[in-house]
């Protein structure tokens, strides 16, 4: 419930140097609820204290002095606005503070502020700051306050008018009739006047008449008291009173108040005042009224001295601030004294004195003291410590009784009930202990520095170290035993630095486990499913099935180096990793997504996991306690500012009760607390604000845009305008210092950038829209409720409008005019030139004409290169015709001789001549078809070996005739199906010269021998003979033009063949090789590709 707040008169008091500043309306005090915790630390008891005792809190302060930027050492008002904003008046004038930078907005020419003055400042329903200044006074022996003037604050542009200016024509009454005002818990504003009237101001609906006595009496604050009676201070009594006046109760008061504050609702008629001693009129009391009457000594539900200190400021929980010189306490209603900030060290151990408090919406505690701003946080303590001396920590475990043992480099130590206690007598405070277990038989294990594990007998409250040794065969350094597990079968697992050791109970001896998977990684980590038992290790994780203790490793992470295991209720794992943050693996879909300090956690060492039953996790890290929301992926941070007692939590120092209490260990100790304390915790809602915006010109001076831009949330930024600029504000005050800003620019990029204390100049803009977002996140890496969007627009210069682009096309048309004029004068010029130039030019086609003549007399000569060439051909060709004629005679000779076996011979003889006439004859048929570019050229995939026996079987009788064994590989046969991609007819024509070349040059009982092989993207046919080799001289030219050379047994070609075969393999994309030696034999292969490339596409096109 709100508490409505009085704000009547402030004044000073010299003795007590107090500035009387009034404070503003405040939220009514209710009683505060105490939540229900255990009063032990058992495993089956809560965490916390119980109803009956006292609640204890975290108190964090700071403070900002000159150092911080405030600018005087004398603040005297605080207020916070609607928007979030804190407003501090000092004497040197009224600024406003967004947790970074006071700015000024009324210098001390502006208002009146002196010794004797007092102020109040309202949120009015318009949406202006209500700035109301008091004058104490003392007129004919009579105390009184009089209303000097109000001032309304518009907080975006933080310009000021009068209370005339503003309401001129509109207001039923002149500034001079208002004695006070005050606000309600509903934001509405009430003004007591001078002639017993009382309005009611509602923003829009303007000024409303509550109270009307006729002028009996003047009326000062006014607040409604039920639904039709009002609360109304005259002079020295409260009354309350009906809308006309009447008199429905009376409380009369030792003195005019100030500090006037409601302690509850305002029909309860419970506040609290002050007001001048009415003997020493000088001095300052406290009084309270209450059911129990008015007093100013004692108020006994708070158990508070009143006369101990020099004012009251209740909270928005329902508490007192009672403050003073040296003094700052905090009473409850039913409790008494709960808190004190005496000895704080934000007093620096020094005298100190409180003149004022006053509280945020977000409940911190403002208070002015020793010219400086303190700002307090009061929170529950959440987090517990362990008293006693614990050292720097490892393992913990429970002994089953409600006692925890814990591993520490002091040594072995037991804590019960939230405090140290004395292990029993048999067992010994070892050092140097880390992970520790239960073991099968109510015994607990733990592993040390060292090459040992220790059992702790807890029953018979003793212990023993066992040496961890292997067998003699296996020499191995383990560093020290880390991590210990007890699997079901009664075999104790122990994690080392350098691998994994099983120990049997029965034969108590080791075993070092030899896995690839594991080697001699470091394992921190034991975790239990259905599937087997996991390993956290520095390089991954690692799997060993329960049958065969076969082991799998999993290393594909951002980061392999895990310290913790969790699998949550839907099966994902959660892993803490040193270095590398917190991983999540989805491992129904393989999903592996990282979070690290880049995305809010405080450091990336993480140490464990725990899930809490709200479904938060809790990561210990190196540098603070991480709360991480599975579903929204926030994180909220708690470090010593929060009520750790340390930022640094340790490896293996963790524990959870089956309660559900945490117990974490680090360099200050243990802490322990129950997530369901911090279910109240939530995201900052601090609201992000745009303190400026300016627009930014190109002679360096500025335009403040603040306002138009916070109306329309755009902003126009014309042509000649360098920029914008921007400054921004998330209104935490709890620790400003470790706030973050980011923004996006959508039409520029997609990443959010961060920015520098929340300054933002975005220059040089290309011509078009966007859209400006910036969100922040507090120093516990917690993002704001709320994000900031601006639209840009940036326009065009002149010259890029369509306009321009219209003017600029007429003046080019009116400029082509008249270079056309120009053009027409340089052409007649032009003209003259070209007739000089065309004589010059005829003298030319005169030596041209020579020219062609030249190149007629070398077609001449080209052309009876190829005369000669043919004659060549022909007497190739005569041999073998006149060859065939004398075998007719001859064969009609000896058939009528009867000798037909030398006529078979005979035709033998003419098969052999006709067949290499025939390769002759097509040779020459192909070399005229190339040479007049018109070669049929028809590439398709074939299958070489149909082709290769073909040739073959046409070549066999001629071979066999000579007595020269032809033969073909498998590789060519028509069931191997190797394939080429050319022409059919091209590559018989190559394998019909390359065979019959073999033959021609190969001797009786030599061998020709066809092969294929496939080489990359090529098909390679073979043609190899054992015959007389070619000369190394002639290699290099045995692909060109030639003479034929004539075959062992006379045979003549044309001497086209080999080099048709050359041009015939690279038309279809390939080439022709020769490997020969004179008197061994020679091999001719044949590269033809297996696909078409791009070459013999663009031949086939």
């Amino acid at each position: 419930m709100k508490r409505v707040l009085f704000f009547l008169m402030v004044v000073v008091c010299a003795m007590y140097a107090f500035p009387g500043a009034l404070q503003g309306s405040r939220p009514a005090m209710g009683q505060l609820v105490k939540d229900s915790l255990g009063s032990s630390l058992s495993a089956e008891e809560s965490v916390g204290f119980s109803q009956n005792q006292p609640p204890r809190y975290h108190i964090y302060a700071h403070a900002i002095g000159l150092e911080e930027g405030l600018p005087n050492t004398d603040p005297r008002f605080l207020f916070q606005d609607s928007q979030g904003y804190i407003w501090a008046m000092f004497y040197s004038g009224l600024y406003r503070f967004n947790g970074r930078v006071f700015q000024p907005v009324l210098s001390e020419n502006q208002y009146i502020i002196k010794s004797g003055v007092g102020l109040s400042l309202f949120n009015g329903p318009g949406g202006k700051i209500w700035v109301v200044y008091y004058q104490d006074k003392w007129v004919e022996g009579k105390h009184d306050w009089i209303l000097l003037r109000v001032d309304l604050v518009d907080p975006q542009s933080l310009e000021s008018k009068t209370f005339d200016e503003n309401f001129a024509g509109e207001a039923p009454f002149p500034k001079s009739q208002i004695r006070g005002i005050t606000a309600d818990r509903k934001g509405r504003l009430w003004m007591g006047l001078a002639d017993g009237r009382a309005y009611c101001y509602e923003g829009r609906q303007g000024f409303r008449l509550a109270i009307n006595n006729g002028g009996r009496f003047p009326l000062s604050f006014v607040q409604p008291a039920s639904e039709d009676t009002y609360w109304a201070l005259s002079e020295k009594r409260i009354l309350e009173l009906s809308p006309e006046g009447l008199l429905r109760q009376e409380i009369a008061l030792p003195g005019i108040p100030f500090n006037f504050n409601f302690l509850g609702a305002p029909e309860e008629g419970e506040f609290y005042f002050q007001a001048r001693d009415p003997k020493t009129r000088t001095g300052i009391k406290n009084y309270i009224r209450a059911c129990s009457g008015l007093n100013d000594s004692y108020f006994g539900e708070y158990q508070l001295p009143l006369h101990d200190y020099i004012g009251l400021a209740p909270d928005t929980k329902g508490r007192l601030w009672a403050y003073g010189r040296n003094k700052l306490d905090i009473y409850e209603r039913g409790v008494g004294k709960v808190a004190s900030l005496a000895g704080h060290p934000v007093f620096n151990g020094k005298d100190f004195y409180v003149a004022s408090v006053f509280f945020g919406q977000d409940g911190l505690a403002w208070a002015c003291s020793n010219g400086r701003l303190l700002v307090i946080s009061l929170q529950p303590e959440r987090f517990h410590k362990v008293n006693g001396n614990i050292g720097n920590l490892r393992g913990i475990i429970d002994t089953g009784d409600g006692a925890l043992l814990c591993n520490s480099y002091e040594g072995l130590c037991m804590v019960r009930n939230g405090m140290v206690v004395p292990l029993p007598k048999g067992i010994v405070a070892f050092i140097g202990g880390l992970g520790l277990a239960h073991g099968p038989d109510g015994g607990i294990w733990s592993a040390v520095h060292g090459n040992a594990i220790l059992e702790l007998n807890w029953p018979e409250q003793a212990y023993r170290t066992i040496p961890i040794k292997f067998q003699a065969h296996q020499e191995i350094w383990i560093g020290e035993s880390k991590v210990i597990h007890w699997d079901e079968r009664g075999s104790l697992w122990v994690g080392m630095s350098y691998g994994l050791a099983r120990f049997d109970l029965k034969s108590e001896t080791f075993e070092y486990i030899t896995n690839s998977s594991i080697g001699s990684s470091e394992i921190n980590d034991f975790y239990k499913n259905s599937e087997g038992l996991w390993m956290a290790t520095q390089k991954g994780l690692i799997l060993m099935k329960p049958v065969n203790q076969e082991m799998a490793l999993y290393d594909s992470f951002p980061s392999n180096n895990f310290s913790f295991i969790h699998e949550d209720g839907q099966g994902i794992f959660w892993l803490a990793s040193k270095g590398g943050g917190l991983i999540r693996w989805d491992r129904s879909n393989g999903n592996v997504k990282q979070y690290s300090s880049k995305d809010g956690l405080p450091n990336d060492i993480v140490h464990a996991v725990y899930e809490d039953s709200l479904g938060f996790l809790w990561l210990p890290t190196n540098n603070g306690l991480c709360r991480f929301n599975k579903r929204t992926e926030d994180v909220t941070n708690f470090s010593t500012i929060d009520g750790l007692v340390h930022n640094e939590f340790n490896f293996l120092s963790h524990f959870r009760r089956p309660d559900g209490a945490l117990y974490m260990g680090g360099m200050g100790g243990l802490i322990y607390f129950h997530p369901r304390d911090f279910a109240d915790v939530r995201p900052s809602t601090s609201p992000l604000r745009m303190d400026a915006c300016w627009y930014q010109f190109e002679d360096g001076h500025t335009d403040n845009r603040l306002s138009s831009v916070m109306a329309s949330q755009q902003a126009i930024i014309p042509p000649g305008c360098r920029g914008i600029g921007f400054e921004f504000s998330l209104l935490d005050y709890h620790f400003p210092e470790g706030i973050e800003y980011y923004y996006l620019l959508q039409g520029e990029g997609p990443s959010w950038k961060p920015m520098e204390n929340g300054r933002l100049e975005l220059l040089r803009l290309a011509p078009g829209k966007y859209t400006l977002r910036v969100k922040a996140r507090t120093s516990n890496k917690s993002w704001s409720a709320e994000e900031l969007a601006v639209s840009i627009e940036v326009l065009k210069p002149f010259y890029q409008k369509g306009w321009f682009f219209l003017l600029s096309g007429l003046l080019m048309v009116a400029l082509v005019a008249a270079l056309v004029r120009l053009r027409m004068a340089q052409l007649r010029r032009e003209k003259a030139y070209l007739e000089a130039e065309v004589a010059r030019r005829t003298n030319q086609l005169a030596e041209d004409k020579l020219l062609i003549s030249s190149q007629y007399e070398e077609l001449k000569l080209l052309n009876q290169t190829k005369d000669k060439l043919f004659a060549l051909i022909g007497h190739e060709l005569r041999g073998p015709v006149g060859y065939f004629q004398n075998v007719g005679k001859n064969l009609a000779f000896l058939i009528g001789k009867g000798q037909y076996s030398r006529a078979q011979a005979l035709g033998e003889s003419l098969e052999k001549t006709s067949l290499m006439m025939n390769v002759t004859l097509d040779n020459l048929l192909r070399w005229g078809l190339s040479q007049s570019r018109n070669m049929p050229y028809r590439p398709e995939v074939l299958r070489v070996g149909a082709i290769i026996q073909e040739v073959a079987e046409a070549f066999m009788p001629l071979a066999e005739g000579n007595g020269i064994e032809l033969s073909v590989d498998d590789c060519l046969s028509l069931q191997t199906g190797l394939q080429a991609y050319a022409d059919a007819s091209s590559l018989q024509t190559i394998m019909r010269n390359l065979v019959g070349n073999a033959i021609k040059f190969t001797p009786a009982e030599g061998a020709v021998r066809l092969s294929c092989a496939i080489e990359g993207r090529w098909r390679v046919i073979e043609v190899a003979d054992t015959g007389a080799g070619i000369p190394e001289e002639r290699l290099p030219h045995i692909f060109k033009l030639r003479e034929s050379t004539e075959g062992l047994r006379g045979e003549k070609g044309a001497g086209l063949g080999l080099y048709l075969c050359a041009e015939l393999a690279a038309a279809n994309g390939g080439k022709i090789e020769v490997q020969s030696r004179e008197g061994e034999g020679t091999v001719f292969r044949v590269f033809l590709p297996g696909q078409p490339g791009p070459k013999q596409e663009k031949v086939n096109e």
